[in-house]
């Protein structure tokens, strides 16, 4: 799509009719393709779904925390991240909560 604007064999309004894509998203294709080139396309990192804040290290931390009998409220606090991320955590089974015993 970009290949073909940019080398004028179209317009962004022929195309556009053509295909039905909306314009402002052909504009942007044609912009990163005389960027960036065709190899921005096809060997582009894959980053969706990739949880950018909760690493390796502070997963362990956090961890480290949970076991030593920290709320789940205060240890998002202490580690700078939302107490909604490890809750999502805990559901999902990489973090595990200390039973309280009775």
């Amino acid at each position: 799509m970009g290949n073909l604007i940019c080398n004028k064999l179209c317009t962004i309004g022929e195309f556009h009719e053509s295909i039905g894509e909306a314009r402002k998203n052909i504009e942007r294709y044609a912009k990163t393709f005389r960027e960036k080139g065709t190899e921005h396309f096809f060997a582009r990192k894959e980053t969706r779904g990739q949880c950018y804040k909760m690493t390796d290290a502070l997963m362990e931390e956090i961890q480290s925390r949970l076991d030593a009998g920290s709320t789940q409220y205060r240890a998002a606090k202490e580690c700078g991240i939302s107490e909604a991320c490890i809750r999502y955590h805990v559901n999902k089974g990489n973090l595990t909560l200390k039973k309280k015993a009775r």
